[in-house]
């Protein structure tokens, strides 16, 4: 309470709302819009392009009142000239997003994520020592904030789930989402502005002291070691590269040894900072370049990916700031910390601007590798045609396939006609569905149990119409709630499901039990209906619509899975699904 008292909540509340006018209204718009859409018919992909835009042009708007607070020359004309022009970038952002491809979202959020460290960045240009001490004040800010928040919703809906249970309302979950959206866009933000102080001197603290100190950096140099250990036994081992999973390591933890170097400055007089900052960098040259071997060697493999194409950028980012410390070392320059936050600012940027954005760059490759399939099959006198290819050819176009519908919007479903694309003209429609139809067998020597998660109607497959002509009875089935106990009954008939448990103690399988007049009529394994499926297309299962469903012999029950969890490799399971059953 004292904490809080210290805060002076009101006075500052007040405050900040003079303060941050433009910035709390546009996320109060953002709340009143997502409440609107809850509760009517109005299209939802237009409401959360509008949000989308607004959020945009709330981050302009922070760190234009950043700069305005921090920069005297700021003054109120060139505040309100940049605001306009902003605003209108924002309302021309509506206009480039599109709902149904994830590409366009995530390039929102990494707007947003630019519009953050510019947040943190421009108003410390002249004096970038108070910039680490401002990122904490921040974090610790938005930590409590969110905590408050927390105790805030869980009192709102306390109250609400009393009035149900004590008087019979009937409270809509949509209430509930209601509160929810009211206090992240007005207590949540308030809390959090209140409290930041773009002229605030530096200062230490015993707690970052600690962790940063005596924590973080022992453990990034033990980690180092077991790094060094891995690289070690590459070379014992005659330079083979197990996995591709070295250069995700590396790239994590030295994205972590980054943030260290940037919060640990205020302590640099402290031994183990000063070893940190001097050897560190020094330490970290083989780990990068070990990583970027595994990047290039699974690029070889299967070119780039939106995935890869960012784990490359922060290789080549790391590298860079790997670089500028080795250099500020031995030439003796004061190390800016701005530095780091603008740097990743400039590679962010980069990755979503065209034509080298990560979206365009990972679509050509997968292109250009199948034209280079297509060629191969042209030089050796074939086409490019499932009866001529390999199993594996099949699987690696298969793959490509499924990424381009996956993360770019493609839409090749056999089961109905294809899209044509300009890109794509060296291929045909009845190659494409020919390759797609075909159920290959992957050759793959699985060191570990794969995970997997389909849901019908994703995946790039258009949700096309299943014939249940002739069915009388549909019944929604969910294995967890039969699990539990439940059996269905209707007519004459029951159903239930058991889960079957491996022998690592994971369901395994899930077993459909028909009866009808008490006797027996039917007991379907979803292993044994669709088990086949999973582990022939792993991943991929899900890329048609036909992989969902299952029919018995004499055609009176079907299975349509609606979304499925499973496992394949060495173990192959269905661990729970949601499906409708028809029955005859």
């Amino acid at each position: 309470m004292k904490m809080l008292k210290n805060w002076k909540i009101k006075d500052n509340i007040i405050k900040v709302i003079k303060t941050y006018p433009v910035v709390l209204c546009s996320i109060i718009l953002i709340g009143i819009l997502g409440i609107i859409s809850i509760h009517s018919e109005i299209d939802e992909d237009i409401i959360a392009k509008i949000n989308l835009s607004i959020a945009v042009f709330a981050g302009f708007s922070l760190i234009l009142r950043a700069l305005k607070l921090s920069y005297d020359n700021f003054d109120n004309k060139k505040y309100s000239i940049i605001l306009i022009i902003c605003l209108l970038l924002s309302a021309g952002y509506y206009f480039t997003i599109d709902m149904q491809k994830d590409w366009t979202i995530e390039r929102t959020f990494i707007i947003l994520f630019i519009q953050g460290l510019l947040f943190i960045s421009l108003p410390f240009i002249k004096d970038d020592e108070k910039a680490e001490h401002f990122v904490n004040t921040a974090a610790g800010r938005l930590v409590i904030s969110g905590v408050l928040f927390g105790i805030a919703y869980g009192g709102v809906a306390g109250i609400l789930f009393a009035l149900e249970e004590l008087f019979g309302l009937d409270i809509s979950e949509k209430i509930y989402q209601d509160a929810a959206i009211i206090l992240s866009t007005t207590f949540l933000p308030m809390l959090w502005l209140f409290g930041l102080n773009f002229k605030t001197e530096p200062f230490t603290s015993r707690l970052y002291k600690v962790l940063l100190c005596y924590v973080c950096i022992p453990l990034l140099f033990v980690y180092s070691a077991v790094v060094y250990g891995f690289i070690a036994k590459i070379v014992i081992d005659g330079f083979v590269m197990p996995s591709s999973i070295i250069g995700n390591l590396v790239l994590w933890y030295s994205f972590v040894s980054i943030i260290v170097t940037y919060l640990a400055r205020p302590y640099e007089e402290n031994s183990l900072t000063k070893f940190f900052y001097k050897w560190y960098p020094l330490i970290s040259v083989l780990p990068i370049i070990i990583m970027f071997i595994a990047i290039f060697m699974r690029m070889k493999q299967y070119s780039l990916t939106i995935n890869r194409y960012y784990l490359l950028l922060g290789g080549i980012w790391l590298a860079a700031m790997f670089g500028y410390l080795i250099f500020i070392r031995f030439a003796h320059k004061k190390r800016r910390n701005i530095v780091i936050t603008l740097s990743i600012a400039l590679f962010a940027l980069i990755s979503i601007l065209e034509p080298v954005s990560a979206y365009s760059v990972s679509e050509n490759a997968q292109i250009n590798r199948l034209k280079e399939t297509v060629e191969q099959y042209k030089e050796s006198g074939g086409e490019l045609e499932a009866a001529n290819m390999t199993d594996e050819d099949i699987r690696q176009t298969q793959d490509i396939l499924n990424y381009l519908q996956w993360n770019h919007g493609y839409r090749f479903n056999q089961d109905e006609d294809i899209d044509t694309y300009e890109n794509l003209d060296f291929l045909t429609e009845e190659q494409i569905k020919d390759i797609l139809s075909q159920q290959v067998k992957y050759e793959i020597s699985y060191e570990e149990t794969n995970y997997g998660y389909a849901v019908r109607g994703e995946r790039g497959s258009v949700a096309s119409p299943i014939d249940i002509d002739g069915y009388k009875y549909f019944i929604d089935i969910y294995s967890y709630d039969f699990n539990n106990g439940d059996i269905y009954s209707f007519d004459n008939y029951e159903i239930k499901i058991e889960d079957v448990i491996g022998s690592g103690g994971e369901n395994q399988d899930n077993i459909i039990y028909i009866y009808k007049d008490k006797a027996l009529v039917y007991k379907l394994s979803m292993l044994e209906c669709f088990g086949d499926r999973i582990q022939s297309k792993g991943t991929s299962f899900g890329s048609s619509v036909s992989d969902f469903v299952y029919v018995t012999e004499d055609e009176a029950v079907k299975i349509v899975i609606s979304n499925v969890d499973y496992r394949f490799g060495e173990e192959i399971a269905i661990t729970y699904f949601n499906a409708e059953l028809f029955i005859k």
